[in-house]
């Protein structure tokens, strides 16, 4: 076994027991969260949308560098959108990526990483 396969066998169950461990945790916090996690998880699979991509097209709308994500509910309908929050030229920008398209729905400049829906 080489050297680099290993280290990437090794970064593969530290993953997992993250994973594993932030379940749990989630799921000790609140049912909520684990309902939350399960339903945004199977929401971006249907979508083929991930946190990645979303990132992804934020940076590229932005020439910036994404550094916070959040998976939101579309209130009255199915479906998720991501909000990225990029840094770039010095500023936060929140990017609202719609979950199904990829389409890039809102951007605006935010103080904060939290609750600023873009």
């Amino acid at each position: 076994m080489s050297k680099k396969n290993l280290q990437t066998g090794i970064v593969c169950v530290l993953a997992l027991a993250v994973l594993v461990l932030g379940i749990r945790t989630a799921y000790a916090h609140c049912g909520k969260c684990l309902t939350d996690a399960t339903y945004f998880g199977s929401e971006l699979a249907k979508s083929k949308m991930t946190l990645a991509k979303a990132a992804e097209i934020a940076e590229k709308e932005t020439n910036g560098k994404a550094v916070h994500a959040t998976v939101q509910r579309i209130e009255n309908a199915e479906g998720v959108n991501v909000e990225v929050h990029v840094l770039a030229d010095g500023k936060i920008t929140a990017v609202l990526v719609e979950g199904a398209t990829g389409k890039v729905l809102k951007k605006k400049d935010v103080d904060d990483l939290e609750g600023h829906a873009a």
